[in-house]
């Protein structure tokens, strides 16, 4: 996934009432397990693979890598640590942890920032990056062995038994949607799903094997086709994860609410990106009075009256704040906030 960036581009879209896809990036996490390294690829008109950073072997092995609202690109180590990816520096920063460390894998992020793992004791998990609260779901009585994406706003997974299923997220019952053909892929080595987003209810999704191979399938009409795939740089590594923009869009068309509900809702608040560098977005700028800054020792550190869309926060030190946001309602909202350079 993608180094923690938000666009003016982005916060335009969330603003407008037809939920659209702007333009999908899809990544693929993959792993050299001869020289140890991970390496991240953006997958660009379904036909060609391109190397955008390798991640070295000090940086942990990724089970799978997810993206948020604002584009930024985070990875789930094999141990729980959700980390964010600086695809520039080939880096990644530790931003919070599952508490239950049970061989977590499959990983995916909504439109509500809740970053999701199913877990080996077949526990659904949300870890939600703007408040840092983890919340177990539902045993879903199995695991993936692979990813997880959306479909329709159902959360989706391979399953062992060779079918994709899908989660309702109101009910957290599971249904089939999808049964691999044979011929079409090794049914127990699926380790990437994404979803390829035009609108709600028009949808398609992209699977991956350990052999590198990738399949668009259409639900609706029960058809696949393999993707014939170049790579700009050929290295020896296995795909692990993927992640796409586009899953935080599809994550949304179950209507329980709507994307652009959830990010000018008083209870969201979101602030992009998090972790963040110099600068940061707030959505819900139009309905908020002032955000008032603190340390981790409860200091007070800054104050800003009447925010922007952006605002500069260059003159914090890398660390963990706690962001208290008054609202015009008389609401008041803690957010935690990580500053990394």
């Amino acid at each position: 996934m993608k180094a923690p960036t938000c666009q003016l581009l982005v916060l335009s879209i969330l603003f407008l009432g037809a939920i659209e896809s702007s333009g999908q990036h899809t990544y693929v996490y993959k792993f050299d397990v001869d020289y140890l390294v991970g390496r991240v690829y953006e997958l660009v008109d379904e036909n060609s693979m391109v190397l955008l950073t390798t991640l070295g072997d000090s940086e942990p092995v990724y089970g799978d890598i997810a993206v948020d609202p604002s584009g930024g690109l985070y990875g789930l180590s094999q141990d729980g640590y959700i980390r964010s990816i600086d695809l520039d520096a080939g880096t990644s920063t530790e931003i919070g942890l599952y508490s239950g460390l049970s061989g977590h894998t499959a990983f995916t992020c909504d439109a509500q920032s809740n970053f999701y793992t199913l877990d080996f004791y077949y526990n659904l998990i949300a870890f939600n990056t703007i408040t840092l609260e983890e919340t177990t779901l539902a045993n879903l009585g199995e695991f993936s062995p692979g990813d997880l994406s959306f479909y329709n706003g159902k959360l989706v997974y391979p399953s062992s038994e060779g079918v994709i299923k899908a989660v309702d997220m109101a009910t957290f019952e599971v249904e089939v949607i999808y049964e691999l053909p044979p011929e079409m892929i090794n049914l127990n080595d699926i380790y990437g799903i994404v979803n390829v987003f035009h609108n709600c209810g028009s949808e398609q999704l992209i699977v991956g094997n350990m052999s590198n191979q990738l399949f668009k399938i259409d639900v609706q009409t029960n058809t696949y086709e393999e993707l014939d795939v170049t790579y700009d740089v050929e290295e020896n590594d296995y795909l692990f994860g993927m992640a796409s923009t586009d899953d935080v869009l599809a994550s949304d068309c179950n209507e329980i609410v709507g994307l652009n509900e959830v990010l000018v809702s008083d209870w969201a608040a979101p602030i992009f990106p998090n972790p963040a560098t110099d600068v940061i977005y707030i959505a819900s700028f139009n309905q908020i009075e002032r955000l008032r800054i603190y340390d981790l020792n409860g200091d007070f550190v800054k104050e800003i009256n009447q925010p922007a869309a952006q605002e500069n926060i260059h003159d914090l030190n890398p660390g963990y704040y706690s962001v208290f946001v008054d609202y015009s309602t008389g609401k008041s909202k803690a957010l935690k906030l990580i500053v990394v350079r």
